[in-house]
């Protein structure tokens, strides 16, 4: 485990996201029943278990402290992770110039991956999505997730691939690795169109 990912789990670890969901405009109703705070929730359609509060209704996606933070506007993962750290008494690692290096690296990677995974679940969501009636429910499953998908750029996308893996991992890398597949593959189709231009100028 890399230091920063060290950071990332006592944070996990140490934060209350019952907290954080209240600072974030979430409001408890009973048990582990909570009002939304990103949509008006007149019936609570959030839980909180495991450290993930998971909105059930409009936004179909869960948060834990640090996807919250970032969706509140809270900067890049990096500040977002540093600010918890202090905030949670959270030793940062002790070589600075090191450290934010091996953060950013792992953030990018990671993004690489979400990005992955969007492309190979964007087509699964199409192909299933093209095999059903027109008259498809605007709060079906599929249709959801693919507008979800469509919609996300950098921290959202990132957060809706966590959750996802937390949900179902194996899955996750499986279409991380198909998604990876298909864009080597339009890659190397672009590189043989391009050297096949190139030949027909030459010969021209």
């Amino acid at each position: 485990m890399t230091a920063i990912a060290a950071v990332r789990e006592e944070v996990l670890r140490r934060a209350d996201i019952a907290h954080h969901a209240e600072q974030a405009g979430f409001r408890h109703a009973r048990g582990a029943a909570w009002h939304c705070g990103f949509h008006n929730d007149e019936h609570p359609s959030c839980s909180i278990l495991n450290s993930r509060i998971r909105c059930w209704s409009r936004c179909s996606r869960s948060w834990n402290v640090i996807d919250l933070r970032m969706a509140l506007g809270g900067g890049t993962y990096l500040q977002v992770l540093s600010e918890l750290a202090a905030e949670h008494g959270v030793i940062w690692p002790s070589d600075h110039s090191h450290a934010p290096a091996e953060g950013l690296l792992l953030h990018e990677e990671e993004m690489r991956e979400a990005q992955f995974f969007r492309m190979a679940s964007e087509c699964v969501a199409e192909t299933l999505l093209n095999n059903l009636p027109e008259a498809v429910p605007e709060r079906f499953g599929p249709t959801q997730f693919l507008l979800a998908l469509r919609a996300a750029n950098g921290g959202a996308l990132l957060a809706l691939y966590r959750d996802y893996c937390a949900h179902d991992s194996r899955l996750a890398a499986a279409l991380v690795f198909a998604g990876e597949r298909a864009w080597r593959r339009r890659c190397d189709a672009l590189a043989r169109f391009i050297a096949a231009g190139a030949e027909v100028k030459n010969a021209a």
